[in-house]
């Protein structure tokens, strides 16, 4: 069996509840959405070694305790240093329940509550913008990345104070994310940034220049880390340390995708269509456009770029599903809404057809 198809089938299974849910009365679209959350719950949180990282997390889990609790924390080695927030949350776990997957689990289940307040708070047909989540990065953040998961939560459900300016309850969820990820600091400055009216030229001046840097292979963000380095400190190793596995790029079926999906927003923007006239959605177009950015600006360090991306790509589960209703037509909403699942499809099988995504669940046998 390929190595993508429990994958596969729990995407699929989704897809089925949501074609149901999309005319469903309220009673049983309740239904529906208990029957993603038990799905999800089970598929990801009891899931056994899945991922590049499980290793790394299953080892450090049992190594933590009170009494080399600074080794962890303090290390300077970047592979063995982890937030304070996220060691002290793996030293609670283990006095709960010594066992890992139990801290999978809650996990999981902390960061998958938090989503779907998000997702309810926006969306009505709660398993497609599951799909949507899962093949445009949730997976990996429930795999591989599971404290920028924890960050991520944090900041979705943490939008809601934004938009009652309410500033404190916002850095309080968001210093507790800092303290699982230092990748929680992309989130706090855009507090500031909410209701402000950014000019389309920016956003399309940042569109085109990010497709020319990838399409004519400049390392823009390499040279201004060399000119940093060497201003500061008259060195270039950091760059050599920071582009370690830094690799070619190419303009693929995700550049064209980025490029496509940010054509059809500010066109979108631009006809003034009533879902783009309030704070919230101009604030989910400019959190797609950091997700652009930081895919193609940052190309040349590929680990930070994939990692700074995954932060803000639960923005598609609110501009996938709401793009489709700007359609005058009915052909051209079924047009998108094919386009996006078969795109989806190929990017969720080509993340997880290899070897370390061979799936495991701690309730079934080997």
């Amino acid at each position: 069996m390929p190595v993508f198809t429990p994958y596969l089938i729990v995407v699929s299974l989704f897809a089925v509840l949501a074609f149901f849910s999309e005319k469903a009365t309220d009673k049983t679209r309740t239904v529906l959405n208990i029957a993603c959350s038990i799905v999800f719950l089970l598929f990801f949180g009891l899931r056994g070694d899945v991922g590049w990282d499980y290793a790394g997390y299953c080892t450090r889990f049992y190594d933590l305790g009170w009494n080399n609790v600074g080794d962890f924390f303090l290390h300077h080695d970047s592979v063995t240093a982890m937030e304070p927030g996220f060691v002290l949350c793996v030293i609670l776990c283990r006095y709960l329940c010594p066992n890992f997957h139990f801290f999978l689990f809650l996990c999981t289940a902390f960061t998958y509550f938090l989503t779907c307040k998000f997702i309810s708070a926006n969306i009505r047909n709660m398993p497609w913008a599951l799909v949507i989540f899962i093949c445009m990065g949730g997976l990996l953040l429930h795999t591989d990345f599971i404290r920028s998961a924890v960050c991520m939560a944090l900041f979705m459900y943490s939008i809601r104070y934004i938009e009652e300016r309410k500033l404190k309850m916002f850095l309080l969820l968001n210093l507790i994310g800092l303290s699982f990820h230092v990748s929680a600091l992309l989130y706090i400055p855009l507090y500031f940034l909410y209701g402000v009216r950014i000019p389309n030229k920016i956003f399309l001046c940042t569109g085109l220049a990010g497709t020319l840097l990838l399409f004519f292979n400049i390392p823009l963000a390499s040279y201004i880390c060399i000119f940093i380095d060497k201003v500061l400190w008259g060195t270039d190793n950091v760059i050599l340390d920071l582009r370690e596995f830094s690799i070619l790029p190419t303009i693929q079926i995700g550049t064209v995708e980025r490029l496509a999906t940010g054509s059809l927003l500010l066109w979108c923007h631009r006809q003034t269509c009533g879902w783009y006239n309030s704070d919230r959605h101009r604030f989910y177009l400019l959190l797609f456009f950091l997700y652009y950015f930081f895919s193609s600006f940052l190309w040349d360090f590929p680990i930070i770029a994939m990692r700074f991306s995954l932060m803000f790509s639960f923005v598609y589960c609110i501009i996938w599903i709401s793009l489709p209703e700007t359609a005058s037509k009915s052909w051209k909403k079924i047009v998108f809404i094919a386009a996006i699942g078969i795109y989806m499809l190929l990017r969720l099988v080509v993340t997880t057809n290899v070897a370390v995504f061979r799936y495991t669940n701690v309730l079934l046998p080997c």
